[in-house]
């Protein structure tokens, strides 16, 4: 998350992956590293009786919402 935010401070775009169990952190991480706007993807936490297609399946899913955020999020340009 710490790269995330610089990147994001610098006026790079990122989206950051995050388990569903976690998320509640990485919202109070990334407003403590100072942006608190730091977009996420939230990914069910994996389970250990996942199949591989089921993993493969929440990957893509996670991954195409990844593409959609950073091609669409207008960010203001950095001060």
């Amino acid at each position: 998350m710490h790269d995330a935010a610089f990147l994001e401070k610098q006026g790079i775009p990122t989206v950051t992956i995050a388990e569903d169990a976690f998320i509640t952190a990485a919202r109070k991480g990334a407003t403590f590293l100072g942006v608190p706007d730091l977009p996420f993807v939230v990914i069910a936490q994996s389970r250990s009786w996942e199949t591989a297609e089921g993993t493969k399946k929440k990957v893509s899913d996670a991954l195409e919402e990844v593409k959609q955020k950073l091609l669409s999020t207008a960010r203001p340009a950095p001060a």
